[in-house]
């Protein structure tokens, strides 16, 4: 049995910090027993989580702790034009090799990559060790705060910063590559990246349009997809921390004042895995799809969009009366890309939850 996804809440659990963990099990579901059992289970949890215990399955299991709890996690691919043609992107989105692991950019795809992806880890938990660095004007206690505080706060800067060859992080790194696999605790940031209304500056005319037709047919319709994650709460809190990288968690960091992260990017309530997410984490692939508008509604529009036969005619009305690139078309094809981030995240949640039980 698994705890539901969206009741938990990753902790970087060094940091002692109050119970998160809230029921979440389907209350139809399970016998008023197995509730109790299960909270019962779930007290322990948080009363280890408070006092900065480890809370792997070992540990747990010596506390009579038997279900397993998970913590959900989403991850947004965008079919960026520079790096994504016709063949790729297809091939991509109906790949369902979902049990390996997941690994950064910087990790090469070569015969010794899962090699190069725990070596890169074990760099990132040398970073660890306490000591004062200071960058610009804030002092870190370990490297690693202050590489995942660069890394976070200024994404394109971070990238100059490790492709300079005078940066002394650079030099630390395997390459120039991204050395982190980014994921949020709630899917919708991870959907607009998805859907192509994340964009860093300076890749504006890189975004992949949906480019709908005179007929008002999506000629590129597939934008990317989203990867959703089932982590066991050990994967943050192992007891041998000491030498197993755990993954950044940037809320609570920040809580503690190890980062400062502004309030326009603390929403969007990051986990940073350095090297590589391990295999078996991820559970499923949602691909984002743009609805076309050349026929006429159809009951399934609801279940795959959200799109009820009401909202689906005034999109398509708006699509008819609006050019392409005049202002009132493109507030339209954001407010059609917002409508299916905020479906499809509350879709991700409920459905990482029910995998989770099934477990």
């Amino acid at each position: 049995m698994g705890a539901s996804p969206s009741g938990i809440c990753p902790m970087h659990m060094r940091i002692p910090v109050n119970p998160v963990l809230q029921p979440g099990c389907n209350r139809e579901r399970f016998s008023t027993e197995t509730r109790r059992n299960y909270e019962r289970q779930l007290d322990v949890v948080n009363r280890r989580i408070a006092n900065g215990q480890p809370v792997d399955s070992e540990s747990l299991y010596k506390d009579d702790v038997t279900m397993q709890f998970y913590v959900a996690q989403y991850r947004g691919y965008h079919y960026n034009i520079a790096k994504w043609g016709d063949t790729q992107r297809r091939d991509h989105r109906k790949s369902r090799k979902l049990s390996g692991p997941v690994y950064s950019m910087s990790v090469p795809t070569t015969n010794t990559r899962e090699e190069s992806a725990l070596t890169l880890s074990e760099i990132f938990l040398a970073f660890q060790a306490p000591a004062a660095w200071r960058y610009p004007n804030y002092t870190f206690t370990s490297l690693a705060d202050l590489v995942q505080q660069a890394y976070t706060n200024d994404y394109v800067r971070f990238h100059h910063m490790i492709r300079k060859k005078q940066s002394f992080i650079a030099d630390l790194l395997l390459n120039d590559e991204n050395p982190f696999v980014s994921t949020g605790d709630i899917p919708y940031h991870a959907l607009k990246y998805d859907y192509g209304i994340k964009v860093y500056i300076g890749s504006e005319d890189l975004i992949l349009k949906p480019r709908w037709n005179r007929d008002r047919k999506a000629e590129r319709p597939y934008s990317g997809v989203v990867y959703v994650l089932l982590h066991p709460i050990g994967d943050y809190a192992a007891s041998d921390a000491a030498e197993q990288q755990s993954p950044n968690h940037l809320t609570s960091l920040n809580y503690s004042g190890r980062v400062q992260i502004p309030v326009v990017i603390a929403p969007e309530r990051e986990t940073s895995f350095p090297g590589y997410i391990p295999k078996d984490r991820l559970v499923y692939q949602h691909v984002a799809r743009y609805p076309s508008f050349e026929h006429e509604w159809r009951q399934n529009f609801y279940t795959k969009y959200g799109l009820t036969e009401r909202l689906y005619q005034e999109l398509s009305k708006l699509l008819d009366n609006h050019p392409p690139h005049s202002k009132e078309r493109i507030q339209t094809e954001l407010l059609l890309a917002e409508w299916l981030c905020c479906y499809h995240g509350l879709r991700l949640v409920e459905l990482a939850r029910r995998i989770a039980e099934d477990d």
